[in-house]
């Protein structure tokens, strides 16, 4: 269903999702499927999707119970993309001093786990709102400190994204 909502095809792509998550609660008790530690990383995605879909308050809403139940749960690996989630879907609804804050503690969870990507993920999203804000030093900071760090992988992603921000940052 994920899939689908990146391809465009959002209605059918929410139905799928959606119906997953029906189908995970019904083959355990409700309670059960939300104890369990993918269901947080399901409504992220859920939220990203109703984000793509043009409707981040909706996103927005389901974010709450995913953090409530990341926090109640040990394995805590996708901390920091559920906080950029909440960031990037504040900044679709026009929010970008609580999006600046989401996604400041997204970087800062990741880099406290050392999980480079999700930083380096969330690093980007922040230097894109300095960036819009004219902040463009504090931008190109975000992403030279931590592309510094990366020894390859140039060609992912992410990676082209950096060097694109800072070619525009510099024309």
């Amino acid at each position: 269903g994920y899939a689908a909502v990146c391809r465009g095809q959002h209605g059918d792509g929410l139905d799928e999702m959606n119906a997953g998550i029906e189908v995970l609660e019904r083959a355990t008790s409700k309670q059960e499927a939300r104890a369990g530690v993918p269901f947080p990383w399901f409504l992220t995605l859920l939220a990203d999707a109703h984000g793509r879909a043009g409707d981040p308050e909706h996103g927005l809403a389901l974010l709450p119970e995913a953090i409530s139940l990341l926090e109640k749960s040990a394995a805590r690996i996708f901390e920091s993309a559920l906080y950029r989630m909440r960031g990037d879907l504040l900044l679709q609804m026009q929010l970008p001093s609580e999006a600046e804050k989401s996604l400041s503690k997204a970087v800062q969870l990741a880099n406290d786990q050392g999980a480079r990507g999700w930083e380096f993920r969330a690093a980007l999203s922040l230097a894109e709102l300095y960036r819009a804000q004219g902040r463009v030093d504090d931008a190109r900071r975000e992403i030279v400190d931590r592309l510094a760090g990366f020894s390859e992988g140039f060609d992912t992603r992410d990676l082209r994204e950096a060097q694109r921000l800072i070619a525009e940052m510099a024309a």
